[in-house]
């Protein structure tokens, strides 16, 4: 088995780029299919929330509910068995099959279940472990404003009462696949807004998505932020390497309504000893 890790490991970039393509061909959304794709992740997520916002707006103004669902520590109870039964299903060649089966199987978080987090691999796995579940949102319940970002579910429909049928039969649906539908899942009122990726999503003048920094997301980039400075200040990383965790999180904050937020963290850098 190490041997076969081993080999994995030298032959990621075969592999990871062959399961994604694979696990792609049987998407049953858009979302899904464009969120396997390297550097389409989140921003593409939100792109496509702020995209079905807009498109409700339309119809519907702010009436309506968000059905918001997330799944109760997701990666640490994939389990391995129907996981793997997913991947016999789609047209992976054997030994690379064999090599993910192998990988499955070289971490659990609890007894033959769960997938370590941050990998492209594992990234894979577990858009395809709820691809069914997209499928019967999308084509039985017919919801046509769905998307999923890993365990993340969000759908927008028109009335209470349909919206509570879904949150209820979603979580069904998570418990014929060994997972729990978290607590925290609930209906929301449009008007209220709803978070999503690190950031707030509401209704401005006219229907204008305003999209802004969810607190914790604040408290969290201000937290590594001085972090960084501390580290720098002890001479353990380099002016450039500071100089890019500013820029990577300026770059960031412009994908929103987060200006102000933005100068905090400019004067926050302008504060190196």
């Amino acid at each position: 088995m190490t041997r076969q890790l081993v080999v994995y490991a030298a032959k990621g970039e075969v592999i990871s780029p062959t399961l994604l393509r694979v696990t792609a061909g049987r998407s049953t959304t858009r979302e899904s299919r464009e969120i396997k794709r390297k550097d389409k992740g989140t921003h593409f997520a939100i792109r496509r929330l702020r995209f079905f916002m807009t498109k409700h707006y339309k119809k519907n103004g702010n009436k309506g509910y968000f059905v918001k669902v997330d799944v109760k520590k997701y990666f640490s109870n994939i389990n391995h068995n129907v996981l793997k039964q997913k991947l016999e299903k789609l047209k992976i060649p054997s030994d690379i099959l064999s090599l993910l089966h192998c990988i499955i199987d070289s971490y659990q978080h609890h007894l033959d279940s769960g997938l370590p987090m941050g990998n492209q691999t594992s990234q894979a796995f577990a858009l395809l472990y709820l691809n069914d579940i997209d499928r019967m949102i999308k084509e039985v319940f017919q919801i046509k404003y769905y998307i999923r970002y890993m365990d993340d579910f969000i759908m927008i429909v028109n009335n209470k009462t349909l919206a509570d049928t879904i949150l209820e039969k979603t979580a069904g649906l998570l418990s014929a696949e060994q997972l729990t539908i978290n607590p925290k899942s609930q209906v929301i009122p449009i008007k209220n807004g709803i978070s999503f990726l690190g950031w707030t999503f509401t209704y401005g003048q006219n229907g204008v998505i305003v999209q802004k920094p969810k607190k914790t997301s604040k408290a969290r980039i201000i937290e590594k932020a001085k972090d960084k400075i501390y580290l720098y200040n002890q001479n353990a990383i380099s002016l450039e390497d500071l100089h890019s965790t500013y820029t990577s999180y300026k770059a960031h904050l412009q994908y929103g309504n987060s200006h102000n937020f933005s100068k905090s963290i400019t004067k926050v850098f302008a504060a190196i000893a």
